[in-house]
């Protein structure tokens, strides 16, 4: 979400980039696709798709493309002798699509503007990109598809989808087919997942910028003003104040792509908090503490009338177990929990 955003902000300037993807890959690779980098024509470059010797190639590639203003999409193949040196297990293949767009072109600003629009209004989306090889040049056009919205070219000539193809566009993992002439790369649009971290102390702090860094938003809660303020959260989307850990406000109504941490000041809080969200559809609950505190507050809600499976899906204590001490070691050992949960892993 922040490389399309920042791609939209330097094609406002009128910018040319190049922006290569990784579009397939077999065997093993440093990432996989739909990784993406942003080649600034006078800038750093933004994002990787791998570091190393690819990084390196692709880089050049990446000038070519901003010098001739055509996209070209390449293969790179990782010999095992290269992946040793790389420290890699074995080598593998990968395709590279280095698009161009140039910030002068209403229409590619246009797609990134809208790109942005989808994502900050959190609905889910496809960029749906047409890879038309002739006469040894590459040809690119894309298609913004989200549900109840037509779909959206960014260039005059790019065709409608086939029809055939359009269940693609559901799909959570980028996905490379054919049709015809030409190949589809679709790529799943999932604005950042949120997370709500309740209580606004010296965890929460070192724990909203971890969070950035790697994708996700946070709206952190508390009752303290003094606590909950910008100064002390500059890098959290949301601060929220509290009438009360009882007030309707804290208790919104979050969806499977919500993650809950609960580091409040006191039991008695961290117990409110947990109670609202246990049966509710939010993709993970991590409470703080030990396992007295857990323990004894289970008791408590088990005598409310929540049940053991209710208790089995919270993560406490909270974090990955990596001998975590200081607030900003608890602060990695929950922000690894959440990737690990992302990525479709146990989290344990």
């Amino acid at each position: 979400m922040h490389l399309y955003r920042q791609l939209q902000e330097l094609l406002a300037t009128g910018e040319r980039l190049a922006l290569a993807t990784i579009i397939d890959q077999s065997g093993s690779g440093p990432r996989g696709p739909g990784a993406k980098m942003i080649r600034r024509k006078n800038g750093p470059t933004i994002g990787s798709i791998g570091g190393g010797i690819l990084e390196a190639q692709v880089q050049r590639w990446a000038e070519e493309v901003l010098h001739t203003g055509q996209p070209l999409c390449r293969q790179f193949t990782l010999t095992p002798n290269q992946a040793a040196n790389s420290g890699m297990i074995c080598g593998g293949r990968l395709e590279i699509l280095v698009d161009y767009f140039d910030g002068g072109d209403a229409l590619h600003l246009q797609l990134f503007s809208t790109i942005s629009t989808l994502l900050n209004s959190r609905r889910r989306g496809c960029l749906i990109t047409q890879i038309i090889e002739a006469a040894g040049e590459i040809k690119t056009f894309h298609g913004l598809f989200s549900p109840g919205m037509p779909v959206f070219y960014s260039a005059e000539g790019g065709s409608d989808i086939p029809a055939e193809l359009m269940p693609l566009t559901s799909l959570r993992q980028p996905s490379l087919c054919r049709s015809g002439n030409r190949r589809y790369f679709f790529e799943p649009l999932t604005p950042a997942p949120l997370v709500y971290i309740f209580g606004a102390g010296h965890i929460s702090q070192k724990l909203v910028p971890l969070c950035r860094l790697v994708g996700f938003n946070t709206i952190v809660l508390d009752d303290r003003a003094d606590f909950a303020c910008p100064e002390n959260f500059p890098e959290a989307d949301e601060i929220v104040v509290l009438d009360s850990w009882n007030q309707p406000q804290q208790n919104r109504d979050l969806g499977a792509d919500s993650f809950v941490v609960i580091v409040t000041r006191g039991h008695a809080h961290d117990q409110t908090v947990l109670a609202r969200f246990l049966r509710s559809k939010v993709a993970y609950i991590g409470m703080i503490g030990s396992r007295h505190k857990r323990d004894t507050i289970y008791q408590n809600l088990l005598a409310q009338g929540f049940a053991g499976e209710d208790l089995q899906r919270v993560f406490c204590p909270i974090g990955l177990s990596i001998g975590a001490e200081t607030p900003e070691e608890i602060a990695v050992s929950i922000v690894a929990q959440l990737i690990a949960l992302r990525a479709g892993l146990s989290g344990q």
